[in-house]
């Protein structure tokens, strides 16, 4: 008879027997380790121990014939439920320990929040974080095959520094409140400040304050164990100042009377003394910081009450005072003005103002008179000039003036004998006077034209013009202006030119005058500029103008256009670095059609213009270009070979993140890969290949890996059979 059971059967578990055959009227009987017994074919046997490991029988009947059999049954051992713990408190960005116990010989497998995982009995989590790390965690402890595991619970708390506030700046006898407003319900609090106060309460107050309780005061939150930082607020208590004493330099006493024009000054002060400031107030908008302002020039409108606030921290008081500005007296004046001199005239002068004036004048020529509208006879040319008037009225004065003029009788207007040279566009004639009049001839009772004439330049000589001027009505005597007209010169040069640049153009000019004086302009890429042939090497496009001048100071022009090509231009560098087995593509800048490269060896093609080259030994390649227009250039580049290809590893690398995201072994040159492995902390093989294109995309089995660090270890053999070898860290970064 075949008899079989459950395996395995841990500690706690159930056992179950089973017979191979069943029949019916078949009847059973079991018996085993600790007293089992059992009619049933397929007993079984719950919360099992492990005493009840041993050997199983059982004995059937049928129709009178007895069959039995037995089978060996192992109770394996289960392990202790492993008892879980960590530290406390846990506050944020603090390491987490973990730890477990179970029974002897037995292995841990831990789990939690975001993918926690851990083999260690006792694993340690550093750098924690509310929502990252609150949640449940799981540890699960195996003697072979018989596992059981155990949760544990709990939150980081989070940081919690107070946010700190008062009513401060207060005035001293005041009350000083003070307010702590944390992130997070259930916080306590601990103030620490000036003269040894402390506190627990989450809005402490001082009742009353005085100036020394001003300074830092320092709080701190503690929530479930965790102590936040100690935060600070400054908080200042001033003191209250005295009243000030202001006084004012306005009629008083004992202030003297304060005209339109004049200074009004004021003075406040403080008993409280130092630290003091000051803040005037008062009519037409004024205000003023200062503690003595002043109002210059005073207007009648900075008549009234003037207001001082006198501050010390936030803590005020306030005093008033009466100024008073008396206007300026108005006076008008007016006179006869113009008289002509030589005339039987008198010189009229008026004064009007306010009634109860008093006036005074002042004159040329000595001229002094209290009367208010006085005369002066006969008029003379000294007699013109400024008169002053001064107004006196309620103790201030104004002063008014006029401009009195005697016209003499004016003398001819001031002209200048002029010379142009022939065909010049001559202007206007011109003459420095008054109403000038010009004439055709000396005759002071001809005609005369208030329109200048304009000269004619076209016939050589000489030929007069006559003018005159009237001054408010009085004409002077005529006057002659001389004009001569000078012979102008004529003057050629060559015709437009096109040259690549740099390139030698010979510019000519020709005056057939037997003495002509010559004047290039710009004088940029001349040989000279005062020739009638010079030389140019242009860069760019440019216009020449030479200036041929005569004896008689008479010039004339011609130009010369030159444009110059574009200039051939190719850049590239001038040497490049290549390893075993590389090209390099020479792409210059240019502006280039044709181009002849030497030596063509290790080169794709000699007449191109960019070539790959591929040299067998350092080379040094020389190219001439020349553009559409026959401009032409010429420029090298050295190709060195290197003699051995060179290996790097990066020291970090941050996979999905664009570059440097797979970290593989950099290489110039051609080269084999013995092999290239990757270990995490734990020294756990997580990759490796032997292919030197392949890198590691940061995953193992198809796990993104954590941010940290990793040991990596790398064997190449380069194209000459050079070994590298190298061993080192790298970083793995999100």
């Amino acid at each position: 008879m075949t008899v079989t059971h459950n395996p395995p059967v841990c500690e706690t578990q159930t056992l179950t027997l089973f017979t191979a055959t069943d029949f019916p009227d078949e009847t059973w009987s079991w018996t085993g380790p600790g007293g089992f017994t059992s009619t049933l074919s397929d007993p079984s046997r719950t919360s099992s121990v492990l005493a009840w490991s041993g050997e199983y029988w059982v004995h059937t009947q049928l129709n009178g014939c007895v069959d039995s059999g037995s089978v060996m049954v192992n109770i394996l051992p289960m392990p202790i439920a492993p008892s879980v713990s960590r530290n406390i408190p846990l506050c944020e960005d603090s390491t987490l320990f973990l730890s477990s116990a179970s029974s002897p010989g037995a292995t841990y497998s831990w789990s939690g929040p975001t993918g926690f995982t851990s083999t260690l009995q006792n694993p340690v989590v550093p750098g924690v974080t509310p929502g990252t790390h609150n949640g449940t965690y799981t540890v699960t402890a195996a003697l072979g095959v018989c596992t059981i595991s155990s949760t544990i619970t709990f939150s980081v708390t989070p940081e919690h520094n107070p946010v700190l506030g008062s009513n401060a700046p207060i005035c001293s006898g005041n009350v000083l409140s003070l307010t702590a407003t944390p992130p997070y319900a259930g916080c306590t609090f601990n103030w620490s400040g000036p003269l040894g106060f402390t506190s627990t309460l989450q809005y402490p107050s001082i009742n009353p304050a005085f100036t020394s309780h001003s300074g830092v005061y320092f709080a701190s939150a503690m929530l479930d164990g965790c102590t936040s930082d100690t935060i600070g607020i400054a908080v200042v208590v001033d003191s209250t100042p005295e009243v000030p004493v202001l006084t004012t330099n306005s009629p008083g006493p004992p202030g003297n009377t304060i005209c339109q024009e004049d200074t009004l000054m004021f003075t406040a002060n403080s008993a409280t003394g130092a630290g003091v400031t000051y803040y005037w107030t008062g009519p037409a908008s004024f205000s003023s910081s200062l503690q003595n302002p002043m109002i210059m020039p005073a207007h009648p409108s900075n008549s009234g009450v003037y207001t001082v606030v006198a501050s010390l921290g936030a803590c005020t008081s306030t005093a008033t005072i009466v100024a008073t500005v008396t206007p300026t007296p108005p006076i008008s004046v007016s006179s006869n003005t113009p008289i002509c001199s030589g005339e039987k005239d008198t010189v009229k002068l008026f004064a009007t103002g306010n009634p109860g004036s008093t006036f005074t004048w002042v004159g040329p020529y000595t001229f002094s008179t209290s009367a208010q509208n006085p005369i002066r006879t006969p008029a003379v040319t000294e007699y013109s000039g400024v008169y002053h008037a001064t107004v006196l009225l309620d103790g201030c004065t104004n002063t008014a003036s006029l401009n009195y003029t005697v016209k003499p009788t004016p003398t001819p207007p001031w002209v200048k004998w002029v010379t142009y040279c022939q065909y010049y566009d001559a202007p206007y004639m011109q003459a420095m006077g008054s109403n000038i009049l010009w004439y055709t001839s000396s005759d002071p009772l001809g005609v005369g034209l208030s329109t200048p004439p304009k000269p004619q330049t076209d016939t050589v000589g000489v030929k007069f013009y006559y003018v005159t001027q009237t001054v408010n009505g009085c004409k002077s005597a005529i006057d002659s202006i001389r004009v001569r007209i000078d012979p102008t010169p004529s003057v050629t040069a060559n015709d437009d030119i096109t040259v690549c640049p740099r390139e030698s153009v010979d510019l000519r000019a020709v005056n057939p005058d037997a003495i002509a004086y010559y004047h290039w302009l710009p004088s940029m890429y001349l040989s000279d500029t005062d020739k009638a042939n010079v030389t140019a090497n242009p860069e760019t496009d440019i216009r020449y103008m030479v200036i041929s001048t005569n004896v008689y100071g008479c010039s004339d022009t011609a130009e010369v256009n030159i444009r110059v090509r574009e200039n051939a231009v190719l850049h590239m560098p001038d040497s490049v670095l290549i390893f075993p087995g590389e090209s390099y593509h020479i792409e210059p800048m240019t502006n280039c059609t044709k181009f002849t490269w030497t030596p063509s060896g290790g080169l794709n093609g000699k007449f191109i213009s960019n070539p790959v080259a591929t040299p067998e030994v350092s080379t040094k390649y020389v190219v001439v270009a020349m553009t559409e227009e026959g401009c032409v250039v010429r420029d090298s580049i050295t190709i060195r070979l290197s003699d051995e290809s060179v290996f790097t590893v990066p020291n970090a690398f941050a996979p999905g993140r664009g570059v440097n995201d797979v970290f593989r072994v950099i290489r110039r040159g051609t080269a084999t890969l013995r092999h290239f492995r990757v270990y995490d902390r734990w020294g756990l093989l997580i990759f490796q290949t032997n292919n030197i294109d392949e890198g590691w995309d940061g995953t193992y089995k198809g796990v993104q890996q954590p941010v940290g660090v990793y040991v990596y270890e790398v064997e190449a053999v380069s194209s000459t059979g050079k070994e590298f070898r190298k061993m080192g860290n790298v970083t793995l970064v999100r």
